[in-house]
């Protein structure tokens, strides 16, 4: 039994119905990261960010380049690791599929965001 979607992940999921969003085909993608650190009374914070940057490479221009904090990158980890394990499953079979599967959105967790400075 799949568990109930998160409200936001609800509401997303039906603004991605009607949204002017058009998908893009990439075939590259460039992964970087940053640190930010911050003095502090109590030492230093840091945060950091993952920077994807995806690529068509008939034309060699960037298509679009992402920022993301430390914990939505582990969140896409997870969201892709039980994704790809499923199609590596699907691909593997002998069979036709007898009916069209719906993509089911992925969420690591729900957490608090918060920014340093």
């Amino acid at each position: 039994m799949q568990e109930k979607m998160p409200d936001w992940l609800s509401k997303v999921m039906e603004n991605l119905k009607t949204s002017p969003l058009q998908p893009i085909f990439s075939h590259e993608i460039i992964v970087s990261s940053m640190v930010k650190a911050v003095k502090t009374k109590d030492g230093v914070e840091k945060e950091a960010q993952v920077i994807l940057v995806f690529v068509d490479l008939t034309n060699s221009q960037p298509i679009g380049k992402y920022v993301i904090s430390l914990s939505t990158a582990n969140g896409l980890v997870s969201a892709l690791k039980v994704h790809l394990d499923n199609l590596q499953k699907e691909i593997k079979s002998k069979e036709i599929p007898k009916e069209v599967k719906t993509i089911t959105p992925t969420v690591a967790s729900e957490r608090e965001l918060s920014y340093i400075g």
